[in-house]
Order: structure tokens, then C-alpha cells, then sequence
């Protein structure tokens, strides 16, 4: 016969360690409520994944340009530029080559930015446009030089070209373009940084932001006024342009905002003291050349 001392004992230990309660007839349910809650968590989880990913697209491509030496710009420019040159022809008139090679050299003399050196080309194109590629390469068409009215406005257009590419916008956009997890690779270094080159060829197809187009108009103004011209230039040549529904150029013809935009430039302008006088464009072709034979 137990004690009541072996009695007690044994109440205390199975007080101390329980049994666990038996499994619910039928085994483990889990509720359709709960189902439904799990599902709409996985589903905002992954909206707010893919959202993550292209809102932060911007800020990744920033990321991956401070890894990219100012090489891949020109080697991303060369490319594109080779073929532009070769699927377009050239101003035949030195006099026009020389005219706004001399703008270029005045403007690059205040970018205080030794990185970079400016290779023109002036193309045989009626189009009212000029634009640059990374590296420097810049591209302008003869209709711009036809178009404008005054060296000014010329000026204002190539200040603003020459600070996209001092701003590397160029290599920016096509970080953009390509797929997020190459971009995600370039920035931690395991996808090799040549795979853009693939990409080149279609620089002059890509377009910039707003925000590039905004960075590019400020240093572009600060880059005219500094080289003694004014900026009031670019906004006078685009309010032409808009009045007289010529076509733009191409960095004024995407964005809704390029009234604005020339506003901008006016008030960069405004108190501002010119000290160097461009002279008139010089058009790409000759007189004799647009002259009907008697």
C-alpha cells in the first residue's frame, strides 16, 4: 500500500508535467477566414515588391553610374555615334562646321570639368534638333542653325546638350532601360559592366526625365552666364519655335512643361550683364547651293 507521503508525491509530479491535450477530432483545420487574411497579405507583400522595385529604379541606376569609370561614357557614345555618322550625312560647308565648333570650345572652356572632350558633328538634317551622347559626342542638325536667329540661341541649345553629358544622363538612361536585375547586379558587382555596351546603339532613341531635363536647363544656364552669354537666348528661341508651331527640339518636344521651362530661362537672365556677342548662325548650306539655276 502507498504512503500518503508517495500520494502526495505523485499528484505533485503530474501537476509539474501535464500531459498534453489530445488533437481535435479530425486532425488540424485551419479556418477559410484565415486563409483568405494569409493570401491578402501575400498578395500586398508582393505589390509592394514590385512597386519597391520600379520606383527604386531611378535610385539604383544612381547607385550603379558611381561604380561606372567616365570610360563606359565614351566607350557607350562611340558606339552609338559611330552609327549615327554613318546612317546620316554631314554638312558639307567648313564655315557652319567651324561656327559652332567654336560655340562648343567657348562653352567647354567654363565647364571647369577636364573629363570629358567634345566631339561635333553637324549633320545635313532639316529637323530643328541637336542632342549629345555620354562621353561628349554631341550631334547637331543643320536645321537648328537655320532656325535659330541669333548665336545666343544656339549657344542656349548646346550649354544645354553639353551639360547632359557633364551630367552623365546619357549612361543614366540606359542603366534605366535595362533589366532590374542586371541593374542589381552592376550595383553589387556581379554582373559585368560591359553589358551595356550592348545597349549603345540606341542612345538617340532614349529620352530623358523631367528631373534630367530640369539638372540639365539649371547647369546649362549657370554654363551660358559664365561664358558671358545670356540665357535669355533659349528661352526666346523656343517661344519662336512654339509660336510658329516649327517642331521642337528634342528636349523641349517631349515635355509638357517647356513653358515653364523658358520661364526658368528668363529669370536666369534676368540682371544679367552679356559680355560676349555669338555671332549670327551660319547655315549649312551655301547660298548657291539653295538658289535655283536660271
Amino acid at each position: 500500500m502507498a504512503t500518503g507521503g508517495d500520494s502526495m508525491s505523485g499528484m505533485s509530479e503530474r501537476r509539474e508535467n501535464p500531459e498534453p491535450p489530445p488533437p481535435p477530432p479530425g486532425g488540424f483545420r485551419m479556418g477559410r477566414r484565415h486563409i483568405v487574411v494569409e493570401l491578402l497579405v501575400a498578395g500586398v507583400a508582393l505589390v509592394a515588391l514590385v512597386m519597391f522595385f520600379v520606383s527604386s529604379s531611378a535610385w539604383m541606376a544612381g547607385m550603379a553610374l558611381k561604380g561606372l569609370p567616365v570610360s563606359m561614357d565614351k566607350s557607350l557614345g562611340r558606339a552609338a555615334a559611330a552609327q549615327i555618322e554613318l546612317a546620316q550625312p554631314r554638312c558639307t560647308n567648313p564655315s557652319a562646321q567651324h561656327y559652332v565648333e567654336e560655340i562648343v570650345a567657348r562653352l567647354a572652356e567654363e565647364m571647369h570639368d577636364s573629363r570629358f572632350e567634345y566631339y561635333l558633328v553637324l549633320l545635313d538634317a532639316p529637323s530643328v534638333n541637336a542632342f549629345a551622347l555620354p562621353g561628349g559626342f554631341v550631334f547637331v542638325h543643320s536645321g537648328l542653325l537655320e532656325a535659330a536667329q541669333s548665336g545666343a540661341e544656339v549657344a542656349g541649345v548646346l550649354a544645354h546638350e553639353l551639360s547632359h553629358v557633364a551630367l552623365r544622363h546619357g549612361v543614366q538612361a540606359v542603366l534605366r532601360s535595362v533589366g532590374r536585375l542586371t541593374l542589381i547586379g552592376i550595383v553589387f558587382g556581379v554582373s559585368d559592366a560591359g553589358v551595356l555596351l550592348g545597349h549603345g546603339a540606341s542612345l538617340h532613341d532614349l529620352s530623358y526625365g523631367r528631373d534630367h531635363e530640369a539638372e540639365a536647363d539649371s547647369m546649362g544656364h549657370a554654363l551660358l552666364k559664365r561664358a558671358g552669354i545670356s540665357p535669355l537666348g533659349l528661352a526666346t528661341f523656343f517661344d519662336r519655335l512654339r509660336r510658329d508651331e516649327i517642331e521642337a527640339p528634342e528636349f523641349f518636344s517631349s515635355h509638357p512643361d517647356s513653358a515653364k521651362r523658358a520661364r526658368a530661362a528668363q529669370d536666369a537672365a534676368m540682371g544679367f550683364v552679356e559680355t560676349t556677342i555669338v555671332p549670327a548662325p551660319v547655315p549649312c548650306h551655301r547660298l548657291e547651293e539653295t538658289t535655283p539655276a536660271p
